[in-house]
């Protein structure tokens, strides 16, 4: 086999392995993880009246959580648009503002799970115990995908 060849058969591989790397990053499979609603549903073993009603306490809660964010994003962009501004500025109480809302928004999930817990029957209160260890994890906000 000839130099020229080689490095012709070499150069080939090596496309072909770059071609096929960027393809499988470009089209990576979504993950087909079920959403926390689900998850919750599932592992409380709620009926289907529980069902009902735990999805009309998450549209109260995401509608609560809107509200929150809202006004939390709104504080933010005022406290940062100061940074624009020649003279110094007291970020004081935007901060402390802003923390307000922060803590606004964990009493609100913790309110949100005590609903929930208000909806399980006596023999699936084991089963919310098990599941209020998994919440951190469940509802922390995931990095993004690369």
């Amino acid at each position: 086999m000839s130099k020229e060849r080689f490095y012709l058969i070499a150069a080939l591989v090596l496309l072909l392995s770059n071609l096929l790397l960027v393809i499988l990053l470009w089209y990576k499979p979504t993950s087909h993880r079920p959403e926390n609603k689900q998850i919750i549903i599932e592992r409380l073993h709620f009926d289907r009246q529980q069902e009902e009603a735990y999805l009309k306490t998450v549209s109260e809660h995401q509608r609560g959580m809107r509200a929150i964010r809202s006004n939390l994003r709104q504080l933010q962009t005022a406290m940062y648009k100061q940074l624009a501004s020649s003279e110094p500025v007291d970020t004081d109480s935007l901060a402390n503002e802003i923390a307000v809302k922060g803590k606004e928004l964990e009493l609100l999930h913790y309110h949100h799970f005590l609903e929930i817990k208000q909806l399980c029957r006596p023999d699936q209160l084991a089963l919310f115990n098990e599941l209020s260890e998994d919440l951190a994890d469940m509802f922390h906000p995931r990095p993004p995908h690369r």
